[in-house]
């Protein structure tokens, strides 16, 4: 059974692994770690994780990774659609994400193509926008 939890300071290096092992950017990642992330379990183990960082009146989703034992189970999903909540209960006009492989997962789930200069100033320059995603990532916006 796969438990979604707030984040803590212990799950860190469990959280940088995974991320690591699907391929994704570990940089700034503690910047608002564990405040601002979610993760799945299974028996005390960390199998997935989500962020949503807060920049001003807009959310960076971030960092969304599953083991991939437990890919096509649901976990992913799960993580983001509690994640949107997050963001609609903090008041968030926008959430944005970047993607190099994903565009299409995140467009099933309601987020919308946008072009990067659409992104708020304040986020723009974030690690994950300034320097982490490289330009050629697909720009995609969700509204609460």
């Amino acid at each position: 059974m796969v438990d979604l939890r707030n984040a803590v300071p212990s799950d860190l290096e469990a959280v940088t692994s995974l991320l690591r092992e699907a391929g994704l950017p570990t940089e700034g990642v503690e910047d608002q770690f564990p405040a601002q992330y979610m993760v799945a379990t299974v028996k005390g183990s960390v199998v997935g994780v989500a962020g949503l960082e807060l920049h001003g009146r807009a959310g960076l989703f971030r960092s969304l990774a599953v083991r991939p034992t437990f890919r096509g189970t649901g976990v992913g999903t799960a993580l983001l659609r509690e994640r949107t909540e997050c963001a609609r209960g903090l008041g968030l006009s926008q959430v944005f994400l970047l993607t190099t492989s994903a565009p299409g997962y995140f467009e099933k789930l309601g987020f919308l193509r946008t072009e990067r200069g659409a992104v708020p100033e304040e986020l723009a320059k974030s690690k994950e926008f300034a320097s982490v995603c490289p330009s050629s990532a697909t720009c995609l916006v969700w509204q609460p």
